[in-house]
């Protein structure tokens, strides 16, 4: 295996400085030395011949004919490697050597030369060779650390690094690529501190400033990675990996408009770049622009009209903005491209469910569900159409029936606990929900819903239990906290701490109608009913249709002997129960305590 590509063109440059030194050369060989063929014939040699003039060769004579030999073989090993001989290129400069040992020079072109011909162990040796005659000899040094760092000898490769750096402190590549094997390492301390002192002695490095900037996105430092990105492109404006680099940092800072800027100056390079347009799309499509997400797709599907990715993502717009037909025809394309793509087959069912063709849905679904058993995004939109159809035994069947294609996959199972849930089967609920807890104990949400369905079924210490199981996983997740803190208020309990929970979730989601509510009915059970009165004012102006929130308003007016406020609350509450659907058993509270309220009042007045 080739470790360093060598250009026949930069060879074909050497190849002529060495026939100018050639030539230079000239007059000194001209009537003391000839070409002539070895004992074998296959090799040109060039030979003393004995001149009748010439009386005796002095030691500085044969000092020129060795050297003379020596670069004579270096130049015709040059000329092989233009020709790709790479074998034949070798021999030469072996040749070159044993007239000439005393070279770093020659023996760095043996080292490369060797490497030609994938003989790595030689090749480290020549450098060594080269480094023992000249140890400053720079070029050498930093190949042989190129060569130790492509052989996984990390070691040796940092260590020919720091001793060219030493040699020649301000050196640029050397930094560069002790900086880049430790980043191959995962030292990024070390790569950092390597390219910060790379842009100290070296203020204009390009190279430096670019990987600084790397290393910070890689260690999500995203803001300081966008000062080094733009610092580079000072340095060189036109580098396409710098500003694709800011590019992507913007992104991560959800900085969409100067990701879309940066972009955008890729195009001016590359105007058909295929892949800079649909990172385009997407990013419009988080912006919400989703005109012009089309077109950026549009754009790229001009470089391949078939591309099937780029078919369904404009599809997909289409589907969001309730263009159905148009939805189809560039999802039609696709499948007709890709007929058993079970992502188009998918698609396809999702716009035939919205346009309420339930039949031409399930068709599509059930060739996509036999190519892929194992789709649960499937199954469950299949599920949602039998649930319309009416056929709700259906819709479990395709989860059961995927569980026993997967039983492995928790999902399956915490999505038949909410199918379960949702029909109000809450102990067949919570079985599944175990059951997907079994297989990954640590997600938040299997927890959530557990614990929600013991609520319902009035187990609030299994309840309680599983949310502070969510707080443990997530303590930043205010549904957990508003659970607790509620069930607590609910059964008059730990109030304190039902407040802290509740602080917790106000102090992310302060505006939370829900979460104000249940704020509220701490206060309540604390007997501070003004302060529960504020919070639950404050609670309707962000839900205000919800009857629970009523209902708490009319208990509260009713602590503070307001009758007739309580009485108007609790009415409300029960309208919007009915109108709801709510269950029996609510309405019957409501009624007692409106019941309750209207004596307090028309016994007054009687």
């Amino acid at each position: 295996m080739m470790i360093f590509k060598i250009s026949p063109r930069i060879y074909t440059i050497k190849i002529l400085r060495i026939f100018i030194l050639w030539f230079m050369l000239a007059p000194l060989l001209s009537g003391c030395a000839s070409f002539q063929k070895e004992p074998n014939g296959s090799v040109p040699l060039l030979v003393s011949q004995p001149e009748k003039t010439k009386k005796k060769s002095t030691k500085e004579s044969l000092l020129i004919q060795v050297q003379t030999n020596a670069y004579y073989y270096y130049m015709l090993g040059e000329f092989m490697v233009t020709k790709r001989l790479y074998k034949e290129a070798l021999e030469y400069f072996q040749k070159s050597i044993r007239y000439d040992a005393s070279s770093p020079f020659l023996y760095k072109s043996l080292a490369l030369a060797y490497l030609m011909n994938s003989q790595t162990a030689e090749a480290i040796q020549a450098f060594n060779n080269a480094l023992d005659l000249d140890p400053d000899f720079t070029e050498a040094r930093l190949m042989l650390g190129h060569l130790y760092s492509n052989t996984d000898k990390k070691n040796k490769a940092i260590e020919q690094y720091r001793r060219a750096i030493k040699i020649d402190p301000k050196g640029e590549e050397a930094y560069v690529s002790l900086g880049l094997i430790f980043l191959k390492l995962g030292l990024q301390e070390d790569a950092l501190q390597t390219f910060e002192s790379l842009i100290k002695i070296k203020p204009d490095s390009f190279r430096g400033y670019y990987y600084l900037a790397k290393i910070h996105f890689n260690i999500q430092l995203y803001a300081k990675a966008a000062e080094y990105y733009k610092t580079a492109l000072e340095i060189s404006k036109n580098s396409i990996r710098a500003i694709e680099g800011l590019a992507m940092t913007y992104l991560r800072l959800n900085d969409y408009d100067n990701a879309i800027e940066a972009y955008k100056k890729i195009l001016i390079f590359n105007p058909r770049n295929q892949h800079i347009y649909q990172i385009l799309g997407e990013i419009y499509i988080s912006k919400n622009s989703l005109d012009k997400a089309l077109q950026a797709f549009e754009e790229a599907r001009k470089a391949n009209p078939n591309n099937v990715n780029i078919l369904a993502k404009i599809g997909l717009i289409y589907y969001d903005q309730k263009e159905y037909d148009k939805a189809l025809e560039y999802l039609y394309t696709a499948y007709e491209a890709q007929p058993q793509n079970t992502k188009i087959l998918y698609y396809l069912g999702a716009i035939f469910e919205a346009q309420e063709k339930y039949e031409k849905a399930l068709e599509k679904l059930e060739i996509g569900l036999t190519a892929e058993p194992k789709s649960l995004e499937t199954r469950l939109l299949m599920g949602r159409i039998y649930e319309k159809l009416g056929d709700r035994k259906k819709s479990i069947t395709l989860l059961e029936e995927g569980a026993q294609e997967d039983p492995k996959n928790p999902e399956i199972y915490y999505y038949l606990g909410l199918l379960q849930s949702q029909f109000q089967e809450y102990n067949v609920a919570i079985n599944y929900f175990k059951k997907a807890i079994e297989i990954n104990p640590k997600n938040e949400n299997y927890h959530f819903n557990l614990g929600a369905a013991y609520e319902r079924l009035k187990n609030y210490d299994e309840s309680i239990k599983h949310m502070k199981k969510v707080l443990k996983i997530n303590p930043n997740q205010t549904n957990a906290h508003n659970f607790v803190g509620y069930l607590y208020a609910y059964l008059g309990v730990k109030l304190s701490e039902a407040e802290d929970h509740l602080t917790k979730a106000l102090g992310v989601e302060p505006n939370n109608g829900y979460f104000l509510d249940s704020l509220s009915w701490i206060y309540f059970k604390k007997g501070l009913f003004q302060k529960a009165l504020i919070e639950a004012k404050r609670a309707i102006k962000f839900v205000p249709e919800d009857p629970t929130i009523y209902f708490h308003l009319g208990e509260i007016y009713y602590g503070l002997k307001k009758y007739k406020e309580s009485e108007a609350a609790l009415v409300k509450s029960l309208n919007l129960n009915f109108k709801e659907k709510s269950p029996q058993e609510d309405n019957g509270i409501i009624r007692r305590k409106l019941g309750k309220v209207r004596k307090i009042i028309y016994g007054a007045q009687k």
